[in-house]
């Protein structure tokens, strides 16, 4: 992603990220992440997976955590930021939990090239479905994002699923 969209959304944010001021800039920095992750499962899907185009527009949110904290090496560990975002996003409309048996089929006809998901929940319950017109509702910029090739957010900026 092009340009840093953390700190715009357009939706208040989790109050938690206003009452633990010490923490913000891991919260922002986390939210930056999760984007960049967000915008690369509009084209590509989660990380970890190379299936079909069913795979598109699909996120495991752990994916994000997973990378801060390689590439903090540790020292960032896993701080609930990313479920605290996920469930905020999930609130606002933007992103909607996909079926575990859906899951399961996609999983069955894809590869996978790593390790994936929490140690403490089914990852089956992990993933979700982006819904491209919410997101832009609380990101629009994703649509006016300048990159290489075409851009997936502009043909649902005019409100289209």
């Amino acid at each position: 992603m092009g340009d840093d969209l953390s700190g715009t959304a357009t939706i208040p944010y989790p109050e938690i990220l206003t009452r633990e001021r010490r923490r913000y800039w891991q919260w922002k920095t986390m939210e930056r992440v999760l984007l960049d992750f967000i915008d690369y499962a509009a084209t590509s899907g989660p990380a970890l997976i190379r299936g079909g185009d069913e795979w598109r527009w699909l996120l495991l949110p752990w994916d994000a955590d997973q990378q801060r904290y390689d590439d903090t090496k540790g020292m960032n560990g896993f701080d609930g930021s990313v479920p605290t975002l996920t469930a905020w996003l999930e609130d606002a409309g933007a992103l909607e939990r996909v079926p575990a048996d859906t899951v399961k089929t996609l999983l069955t006809q894809s590869a996978v090239s790593g390790p994936m998901g929490y140690d403490d929940q089914p990852l089956e319950g992990q993933f979700f479905r982006i819904i491209p017109d919410r997101m832009l509702t609380v990101y629009p910029r994703l649509a006016t994002q300048s990159r290489v090739g075409e851009n997936p957010w502009t043909r649902h900026a005019g409100g289209g699923r």
